[in-house]
């Protein structure tokens, strides 16, 4: 067992990398128009609610730097 050597992984290919990067810049465009489709879905929801009778709350995200403050 002590004489057991790790097995290195498999260089890729030049057009193995090339594809992996392809296909993954299509993912990122693929989910930033969702994103915007989900975003103007939800600036619809927020306008109508707004316009209505129902108070909505703050629903910015919060900084990460800032600790959360309970409500008084």
């Amino acid at each position: 067992m002590g004489n057991a050597r790790r097995q290195e992984p498999k260089a890729s290919s030049s057009s193995q990398l090339n594809s992996e990067v392809i296909a993954l810049t299509a993912e990122v465009a693929d989910l930033r128009t969702k994103l915007a489709s989900y975003k103007s879905q939800m600036s619809l929801i927020v306008q109508a609610l707004s316009q209505s009778d129902i108070h909505l709350p703050d629903l910015r995200p919060l900084s990460t730097s800032e600790p959360l403050q309970p409500e008084h």
